[in-house]
């Protein structure tokens, strides 16, 4: 009778071991994707400065840095690190008409200036713990001398690196444990990644939500060309618009931010119910799962790593 009970009890445990085994190799791939991304474009930047430093005055210099850490050192490490994971079957494909392209393109730049705000917030009341300003990241990689290599990485390139990484890799050794976890996993591992206040908020957000997309059509093709739209959007199209002479391009500037507030939320608020998560093949309650993703070895030293690096950021640059 007392072995029946060891069998039973192990097999009920089964599932939730397995699945803190996978949760920590993800959570241990994306540490050592980001430590090689801290380190390697540290290093780079170091050899450039001291043997050729005439080459970090070129508008691509800064780009190029960003390019080397993330497609040469982060992208194939979690590609060696998370495609032996086993998956569930690939989902089959869907395509998004014009309209649900549109819905779901205006619910993006809603949650990105929302929660865009929500950063401000906080940006102002850390500074004042500070006593001085925060640094923005993004702002090395903007200017007008900056706009090729800008759109190239920034604009394109980047945005389909990253939804490989953040909505492919990722998501696929998680698709079996729901979607739910899926999407919290995503939008967390996406948002601590970019190690910045500036970005955390609404990072987290569209990165649940390119996971909905990416989960329901069963490709990253959507979610990249949304990440795309973003990206031009907020580095160029809304600092163009407020260069414009006469402040007429900041009226049409907060306009469209406005609008795209107050569209994204009344969409939001009318499709709420049509919305739905899905469970996973593996049944265990969405709570637990994020709890035994949260608290795994790789996963939990990946945030307290994040949270360092955000710390320095913040407080010493």
């Amino acid at each position: 009778m007392l072995t029946k009970m060891k069998v039973r009890d192990a097999e009920s445990v089964s599932p939730q071991i397995t699945a803190r085994s996978i949760f920590n190799r993800v959570g241990l791939t994306f540490l050592f994707a980001l430590l090689a991304y801290q380190v390697g474009v540290s290093l780079l930047d170091t050899f450039f400065e001291r043997f050729v430093p005439f080459f970090s005055a070129s508008p691509w210099y800064n780009w190029l840095l960003q390019f080397f850490g993330m497609y040469a050192l982060a992208a194939p490490l979690c590609y060696l690190m998370l495609r032996r994971l086993p998956a569930a079957p690939a989902p089959s494909r869907a395509r998004l008409g014009g309209k649900r392209f549109l819905f779901f393109l205006l619910i993006a730049l809603g949650a990105l200036y929302s929660t865009n705000m929500l950063s401000q917030i906080l940006i102002v009341l850390v500074s004042r713990v500070k006593g001085g300003p925060i640094v923005n990241p993004v702002e090395y990689l903007i200017g007008a001398d900056m706009l090729l290599p800008g759109i190239l990485f920034g604009g394109i390139l980047g945005p389909i690196v990253e939804e490989y990484l953040f909505r492919y890799l990722l998501i696929r050794p998680l698709r079996s444990y729901g979607e739910g976890l899926c999407l919290f996993a995503s939008g967390l591992i996406f948002a601590l990644f970019h190690a910045n206040l500036y970005q955390v908020f609404y990072a987290f957000v569209l990165g649940a939500l390119f996971a909905f997309i990416r989960l329901r059509t069963g490709t990253i093709l959507y979610c990249s060309l949304y990440h795309i739209l973003i990206n031009l959007t907020g580095l160029f199209l809304i600092p163009a618009l407020t260069q414009l002479p006469g402040g007429q391009g900041e009226w049409i500037a907060s306009a469209f931010i406005l609008a795209s507030i107050f569209g994204g939320f009344l969409l939001l608020v009318l499709h709420i119910r049509e919305i739905s998560l899905l469970p996973g093949a593996i049944p265990l309650p969405t709570g637990l799962l994020i709890r035994v993703f949260l608290l795994s070895p790789g996963v939990a030293g990946y945030l307290l790593s994040c949270l360092i690096i955000t710390a320095v950021v913040t407080f010493f640059l």
